[in-house]
């Protein structure tokens, strides 16, 4: 006798308190569904019992007193109904419990919801969202229509509009009319580190952008060039070929000189030993410019090196100081000059380390594993001279290495011809981080 409890009866929960010499009951409405996640909260302030679930009043019941201690001073039971110190003898339940808390108040309406908002975070299961097609993915905010075959339907794409997801979704032929519902605002399906898969290939949309990412990084809207060690042939690792397979489907290959190919490639990246080797790529100028690279030295240096570059009188180059910062540097037509970031990364021996450099006409950036530098540049690119070709590996003049050698390893890189966001070059990066164990 006496006490208070929760009880879950024909599958509704009864909040019980002995108040006045009697039980008094307030119920939810709510019936309990199997291998839902419940978060029920039962308060009593001496005038009102409430009932709470999922941080939203369910039921109440007006009654003034106090509650009367428990006969035998009983135990608190979770998952029984508890006699003194006996075995319990009423119904077991048969259920899961994640948390218990137990106030000596009533917590206010507020309180309530601020723990389960908590909860959610911690403990509830979002709902599945229906999967995609690939082609309704690549389409999304892009204003275009994509028929499904699956559907036979047509979708139009609201020009910009911001399409999220909160699930890990496996593409495996079961499509939806899911897209229809999020262009139409019905609904808002929230961001986060989770990823919708075709295969080995995943693709993800941020808060703010609907540009595709695969295994790689970003694949849309600018890339020109990307180069990946454990892939680089385009069809799973090779070491022994001579050419580092764009896989931008640009065509814009790589193709080793002065290396042996059996030598140089290493299980998931290219070595270069200081030898006058180098790879050639191509001719890539452009107005507004990213250049990523993962890279790693075994000895450092005083000396400068161009890592990436197509630097001659003009250009731009991930590039090495004499004190070992790393970092961006482009031509500044308008001031005849190269100019980088305010704050450039220190590179320590030995460890894999991801650049990433970015210029849109007024902003610099230069972003590593753990620096952000950038400067407020104003200019246009100086085209370099004689067409330069971009190499990995060297400062090119035409085809010639002739300077600034570089000793270490290249584990990939990406050049695009715009300025990518912040988020994009975040994504990139855990995109890479995953791959190469950054």
């Amino acid at each position: 006798m006496d006490g208070s409890g929760m009880t879950v009866r024909d599958n509704i929960i009864f909040n019980d308190m002995y108040v006045d010499e009697n039980y008094r009951v307030s119920t939810t409405s709510e019936t309990l569904k199997k291998h839902n996640i419940y978060s029920a909260t039962l308060t009593y302030d001496g005038t009102r019992l409430k009932n709470f679930i999922n941080g939203e009043i369910d039921g109440e019941l007006v009654y003034s007193g106090y509650i009367s201690n428990p006969g035998n001073n009983n135990v608190m039971g979770i998952g029984t109904n508890p006699s003194g110190l006996n075995l319990p003898n009423g119904g077991y339940a048969d259920i899961n419990v994640y948390s218990v808390r137990i106030y000596n108040r009533a917590l206010t309406d507020e309180e309530v919801e601020v723990n389960n908002k908590a909860d959610e975070r911690r403990f509830k299961k979002e709902e599945i969202i229906p999967v995609y097609t690939e082609q309704q993915l690549l389409k999304m905010g892009s204003g275009e229509e994509v028929y499904v075959e699956q559907e036979n339907k047509t979708y139009s794409y609201n020009k910009g509009a911001l399409y999220e997801y909160k699930n890990d979704i496996e593409m495996n032929g079961d499509y939806t009319v899911i897209a229809d519902k999020i262009n139409k605002g019905e609904i808002f399906i929230k961001i986060n580190e989770n990823e919708v898969k075709s295969g080995d290939n995943y693709y993800k949309y941020n808060s703010s952008y609907t540009i595709a990412t695969n295994k790689y990084g970003y694949v849309k809207d600018g890339l020109e060039l990307l180069l990946d060690g454990i892939d680089n042939t385009g069809n799973g690792h090779s070491n022994t070929t001579t050419t580092w397979a764009d896989l931008s489907g640009n065509g814009k290959n790589g193709t080793l000189k002065n290396m042996t190919a059996s030598s140089a490639w290493n299980e998931d990246s290219l070595v270069f030993d200081d030898n006058d080797d180098y790879v050639l790529i191509d001719q890539m100028n452009y107005d507004n410019v990213t250049m990523e690279i993962i890279l790693s030295m075994e000895s450092l240096s005083n000396t400068k090196q161009s890592i990436f570059s197509n630097v001659q009188s003009g250009g731009y180059h991930i590039f090495k100081w004499e004190n070992n910062n790393i970092g961006l540097a482009v031509y500044i037509k308008e001031s005849e000059n190269y100019k980088a970031p305010g704050k450039l990364y220190k590179i320590e021996q030995n460890k894999k380390t991801s650049i990433s450099g970015t210029y849109d006409g007024e902003k610099m950036v230069t972003r590593t594993n753990s620096e952000y530098g950038y400067s407020n540049t104003k200019g246009t690119i100086g085209k370099p001279g004689d067409n330069t070709y971009m190499v990995l590996g060297g400062n090119p003049k035409g085809t010639i290495i002739n300077q600034e050698k570089f000793a270490g390893t290249i584990y990939s890189a990406r050049l695009y011809s715009r300025a990518l966001t912040d988020e994009e070059q975040s994504t990139n990066y855990l995109a890479d981080k995953a791959r190469y164990n950054l």
